[in-house]
């Protein structure tokens, strides 16, 4: 077998030609250094100074208060402390059903901020329903009002499982009673 290479020329339809306008530009000055804005200071906020509660003698009454289970900013959380109206069941001595009586932590227990939430930035309210049985401690916690958070929520469930309430009494008997923190 033999290969023979022979050369062929296609004639150009088109010959190209190089484009011969001329291109002018022009250079633009850099604009000028802003001056800087003098901003007016502001006044540092005085530091105030720290008030110590004087201690509660173990003979004086405590507040009767309720709750809010607040979950704040990540780095703390925080418990607003609110009065609560709480419902004690009929049918116990003289006491009409729904009857307003107070409700009060005997030991609060602070929830943990869970450590996923506070990663995403998650914060919120949650409102609790709140069973107390006659010794005092909670019976039921229910989810009143969610903070959209499950973990939130959770939290606060759990904490205040932990906790310890006063016994509610209705005319010196101690009841199960009801209420929101």
């Amino acid at each position: 077998m033999i290969l023979l290479a022979i050369p062929i020329a296609v004639p150009s339809l088109n010959p190209v030609q190089p484009d011969l306008r001329a291109l002018t530009t022009t250079l633009i000055e850099p604009l000028p250094e802003p001056e800087p804005i003098a901003l007016p200071e502001e006044p540092r906020p005085q530091p105030v100074p720290h008030r110590r509660a004087p201690p509660i003698a173990a003979s004086e009454p405590t507040p009767q208060v309720a709750v809010d289970s607040v979950m704040a900013t990540p780095e703390q959380p925080a418990l607003d402390t609110q009065p609560t109206a709480i419902e004690a069941p009929g049918g116990s001595g003289n006491a009409s059903a729904g009857a307003q009586v107070g409700l009060a932590y005997e030991s609060i227990v602070r929830p943990k901020y869970p450590l996923e939430a506070r990663r995403r930035g998650e914060q919120g309210t949650v409102v609790l329903r709140v069973l107390v049985g006659r010794d005092g401690l909670p019976v039921e916690v229910d989810i009143a009002r969610s903070s959209g958070s499950r973990q939130l929520d959770r939290a606060a469930r759990e904490a205040v499982l932990r906790s310890r309430f006063r016994p509610v009494q209705v005319n010196g008997i101690a009841v199960e009673a009801r209420g929101l923190v």
